[in-house]
């Protein structure tokens, strides 16, 4: 509610001073949303998280395609952050049949995996979101230009709360952004995952903020049995999914 009134204010013409003009009726006002905005995401994910950990994760599950969910996921981090310079590229996501799955649900979890990614990758960087089909699941590859995760820290980025003790603000040539929060993103990104029966992990080279390794997210979604590769559009696409072993590493085959 506090979010919305705000942005009423902001539609006023009247406000006075330009939004980049530090200070101004404008430019406060916009602080304001982006703070209650990460509010309410961190009161969501704190929800999200006592769900999942108690097994109550309510799921509506029903036929989903993940490319409309991937391309709004995409459309509302741009518009949330119009001042950042970052290409996303999308491919191969028309190509996959529908998962069986909780559209709003994956939209959390992609939203995460994503917005993740803007925020540890400087401007002039790319985000590249590709899928295919692998086996019996649906995998999607995100895979960004940015800072990149050291090794030790690439399994436990997943974990709650926790947040890399030396994030500090990064700078590109136009922008300053900060990693960081409160360590729930990811940690809810994989419960909702799991709780669809799939899988995610992340590679990368290590951490280089010169070098800008970048890092590599894994997600496989289970497809329901009936589908194959030259069978994507079954009569009944409800019945039956499969999970998938948890010591998989690397990219599917």
């Amino acid at each position: 509610a506090i979010y919305g009134y705000i942005q009423i204010l902001l539609s006023n013409p009247d406000i006075p001073g330009p939004a980049d003009e530090v200070g101004s009726p404008r430019f406060v006002l916009q602080r304001m949303a982006e703070a209650s905005k990460r509010l309410s995401q961190a009161v969501e994910d704190i929800l999200n998280v006592s769900l999942i950990d108690a097994d109550k994760l309510d799921l509506a599950m029903r036929p989903v395609f993940l490319e409309p969910i991937v391309h709004s996921v995409v459309r509302n981090i741009t518009g949330a952050g119009p001042d950042r310079e970052l290409e996303f590229e999308v491919e191969g996501l028309s190509d996959l049949p529908p998962v069986m799955g909780d559209s709003q649900r994956l939209y959390q979890a992609l939203w995460n995996v994503l917005s993740n990614a803007a925020k540890y990758t400087p401007d002039g960087g790319t985000i590249r979101i590709s899928g295919r089909i692998v086996e019996q699941a649906a995998y999607l590859n995100v895979q960004d230009t940015g800072i990149g995760i050291d090794p030790k820290d690439q399994e436990r980025i997943f974990d709650r709360f926790y947040v890399l003790e030396d994030t500090a603000l990064h700078r590109s040539s136009k922008t300053a952004f900060k990693g960081g929060g409160l360590g729930l993103g990811l940690t809810v990104a994989r419960g909702l995952i799991e709780a669809h029966g799939g899988r995610i992990w992340v590679e990368s080279e290590g951490r280089d903020e010169k070098r800008l390794p970048g890092s590599t997210f894994h997600i496989l979604l289970p497809l329901p049995q009936q589908d194959t590769d030259d069978q994507h559009h079954s009569a009944n696409p409800l019945q039956g999914s499969q999970s998938f072993p948890q010591e998989q590493k690397g990219q599917p085959q």
